[in-house]
C-alpha cells in the first residue's frame, strides 16, 4: 500500500493537476497551499487569502472556489 502511495505521488509530480501539462525546465512546478496538488506556473498564482495566513500560492481551481464562497 505504501509503495502504491509513493508511486501515485511521483506520478502527480510529472503533470499539472489542472491542465495536465508535463513539467519540464520551461514549465515550472508549484504546490497549491489549499489542495496540495502540483500545478504548472500558468495554473497557479499568488493570492492574499486571510484564512491561509496572507499571500500564498494557489492553483486556479482553488482560487475560483475561494472567490465564489
Amino acid at each position: 500500500l505504501e509503495a502504491a502511495l509513493r508511486a501515485n505521488r511521483a506520478l502527480a509530480k510529472q503533470k499539472c493537476g489542472v491542465c495536465t501539462r508535463r513539467f519540464s525546465v520551461l514549465c515550472g512546478i508549484s504546490q497549491c497551499r489549499q489542495c496540495s496538488n502540483y500545478v504548472c506556473m500558468t495554473c497557479s498564482g499568488s493570492f492574499d487569502v486571510p484564512d491561509l495566513d496572507g499571500v500564498v500560492r494557489l492553483c486556479s481551481q482553488c482560487c475560483v472556489a475561494i472567490k465564489t464562497e
